[in-house]
């Protein structure tokens, strides 16, 4: 049984995974459901390693003293941020926006079948700012792509102008 790898092994292993995931990621288009499932396989194999590796070599046996209480606190708090990772994963392997796009279409199809848009309040906050910015967000507002009737503008500035 071989012995542990010294640390410029682990090091040149660590780098090579970098370069690959990196290149990856640049040649790679988040667009593409097949892209992101790559992705997702080739950076959860590598999380899940060291996390059974945290665990199963880098913990102190359990104890009640202060050294191993802190190591299992501090492991958990990793543990609890991988998982946060790997359902980031998850979430960019649901990514759908034809699907949600989709959705919305329909959404606006029956408003204007029914003809009962909603009202709209758009607020500009201001502080002294120049007029000049000021201006260009209320025309912005007023140029947006909504019934005129059906949006109110505000500006809320607080410079007592």
């Amino acid at each position: 049984m071989p012995g542990p790898p010294d640390l410029l092994e682990a090091l040149q292993a660590g780098l090579g995974v970098l370069i690959a995931v990196a290149l990856l990621a640049l040649l790679l288009t988040p667009r593409r459901a097949f892209d992101r499932a790559l992705m997702a396989l080739a950076t959860t194999p590598p999380i899940l390693i060291y996390l059974h590796w945290r665990y199963t070599r880098t913990l102190p046996a359990y104890d009640l003293a202060f050294e191993p209480l802190w190591a299992r606190l501090f492991f958990t708090f990793e543990a609890l941020s991988i998982v946060y990772s790997l359902g980031a994963v998850l979430i960019t392997l649901r990514h759908s926006e034809t699907r949600v796009k989709g959705q919305a279409d329909a959404a606006e199809a029956a408003l204007a079948a029914s003809g009962n848009w909603p009202a709209v309040d758009v607020m500009i906050r201001a502080y002294n700012e120049p007029l000049a910015v000021l201006e260009k967000s209320i025309l912005a507002a007023l140029s947006l792509d909504y019934l005129a009737d059906r949006v109110t503008i505000w500006v809320l500035d607080d410079t007592c102008r």
